[in-house]
């Protein structure tokens, strides 16, 4: 159904869905200070910290909300990932939120409400200590591809590609295993998981902690 986000924007022609005229209900990470870096994606709005480091590849956590929490997630999440200087992206207004969590949505992206990228998995951990405490008694669906914190019912991650977040669209680019970006295209869907990510590198803890990243699974950053 790659088709339905591009019948929602205009009556008569297919249209992006973010260049719809009514955009409904913004979400906004007020927390986010002045100085960070921020841009807009498509559907997303992102927040990069200045002097971030560049990740091309990692732990990437994810926060899902209900519809009618959407805002008040997003205010609790938005606070720690500043409070870490972790950059992340969110959805920028209700009908998006509505659309990725149609049941024709695109799978990889269903469910998705946030995303922070942190620089490494000591990083990750933290942070998602630090949310599920900010987020404890809310709910949310499950993302698929991802394996939740914990106890945490909004709080999940995996292992993947990340985007910078200056530069949306640098995630098409190979990354080689630790060095980023190498300038050769990286065909979609495909993703591959560098050496150093195999299940010896990450000791599984059962109900906690990170686990080993899962084969890899055609998914967009």
């Amino acid at each position: 159904m790659d088709y339905l986000p591009y019948v929602q924007a205009h009556r008569d022609f297919y249209r992006p869905l973010e260049e719809a005229d009514d955009i409904g209900t913004v979400y906004r990470a007020s927390v986010v200070p002045d100085d960070w870096r921020r841009n807009q994606s498509g559907i997303w709005a992102m927040h990069r910290p200045p002097g971030a480091p560049t990740v091309t590849h990692g732990w990437k956590v994810h926060v899902s909300a209900s519809y009618k929490r959407a805002q008040d997630v997003l205010d609790a999440a938005a606070a720690m990932c500043v409070e870490r200087e972790v950059p992340l992206k969110h959805l920028r207004s209700s009908p998006f939120f509505i659309m990725l969590h149609h049941k024709q949505a695109y799978r990889p992206q269903s469910g998705k409400f946030i995303a922070a990228y942190p620089p490494d998995e000591a990083a990750a951990r933290k942070l998602m200590e630090a949310l599920a405490r900010a987020t404890s008694g809310e709910e949310g669906p499950y993302i698929l591809g991802d394996r939740r914190w914990r106890e945490s019912r909004v709080v999940s991650y995996r292992y993947g590609a990340a985007p910078h977040l200056d530069d949306p669209y640098s995630a098409r680019h190979r990354a080689d295993d630790r060095q980023g970006l190498t300038g050769a295209l990286q065909p979609r869907p495909a993703r591959r998981h560098p050496p150093h990510t195999a299940p010896a590198a990450h000791p599984t803890a059962e109900r906690s902690g990170l686990t080993s990243p899962p084969e890899p699974t055609p998914q967009r950053a």
